[in-house]
């Protein structure tokens, strides 16, 4: 497509343009950028994500919809050289995110960034339909999850064409609590084992469970899979062969899958120090904190961006 026949297309198609194979990443980002204007001039609060793309250094606004999944939204949001970084990093949130997180998942996605360092750049990727919370009965089944995983696979090959040109290009994805059942159920269900779209390495931090992945192999990483938790994490113990699993009610596909840290699953597999200050604050920061600075999760996060060797002890 000439520029010219760019020029139409975007004025014809507007933003839905942006959600086609091939579209060029800097054509995605400014007419992305357009929809954020056109809403915040509307009046609606996405602060959110003009905030994340307004911080400092090169960010990308790959993909944002307010509307989408009756009012969570979606948002894809890349910082540094996606296009010609070396190693890339891609991150999956998990249950509760919305539109409205994205602050949050800037602050990860520059975390594991200067984790990895040698100039990775990293994507924070909104782009399914995540579950609301424990009220929501999606949380204990891999409908989002396999939805959510044809989407991600979609981005990871559209991603990968992109980076064809890259001399030694790695992309590593990252999957978080729900996202990591979002992450191993969309690479086991749909990445061919040559396509653009296979990870060089995936991390599974805080996993549900491992969706429709049994082993790590299903996932097709060409370096292997790492999982990453801490033992007071309540929801890394969910998975099935996990301390607690979550149990067929009368017939009912509930579950999220193995357990990706069983020895049975072959991740290679990185424990977390406990630091529960004790009671329900403490459990649920166990499952929030993996991307703090200074934690030993958030070490070997950035060590398998960089394809470093991993400076902690691990199992598997």
């Amino acid at each position: 497509m000439d520029a010219e026949a760019q020029r139409r297309a975007e004025v014809e198609f507007g933003p839905e343009l942006a959600d086609l194979p091939g579209i060029p990443l800097d054509v995605r980002d400014r007419l992305n950028r357009d929809e954020l204007r056109h809403d915040e001039a509307a009046g609606h609060d996405v602060s959110a994500v003009r905030d994340a793309v307004g911080g400092p250094g090169s960010t990308w606004l790959l993909g944002y919809s307010r509307s989408a999944h009756d009012g969570d939204g979606t948002a894809v949001v890349g910082f540094g050289d996606v296009a010609g970084a070396e190693n890339l990093a891609v991150l999956v949130p998990g249950v509760g995110t919305d539109l409205h997180d994205v602050r949050r998942g800037a602050r990860q996605a520059r975390a594991v960034q200067d984790a990895a360092g040698n100039g990775a750049a990293a994507v924070w990727w909104l782009g399914y339909d995540a579950p609301d919370g424990p009220s929501d009965g999606a949380m204990v089944t891999m409908s989002r999850a396999r939805e959510g995983g044809t989407a991600l696979v979609a981005e990871l090959d559209a991603l990968g064409r992109a980076r064809e040109g890259v001399a030694g290009g790695r992309t590593v994805v990252v999957g978080h609590s729900y996202g990591s059942t979002t992450v191993a159920s969309g690479l086991a269900d749909g990445v061919p084992a040559g396509g653009a779209g296979r990870p060089d390495a995936v991390v599974l931090v805080g996993s549900p469970g491992a969706g429709s992945a049994r082993v790590a192999d299903d996932l097709r990483a060409r370096e292997g899979v790492h999982v990453v938790k801490n033992d007071d994490d309540v929801v890394a113990m969910l998975g099935s062969g996990g301390r607690l699993p979550v149990p067929d009610v009368l017939g009912a596909p509930w579950g999220l899958g193995t357990d990706p840290a069983s020895p049975g699953f072959g991740a290679r597999v990185w424990v977390e120090p406990s630091r529960n200050g004790g009671g329900l604050a403490g459990l649920w920061e166990a499952h929030t904190s993996y991307f703090t600075p200074g934690t030993t999760s958030l070490g070997v996060i950035g060590d398998v961006v960089a394809g470093r060797s991993v400076s902690t002890e691990g199992s598997g």
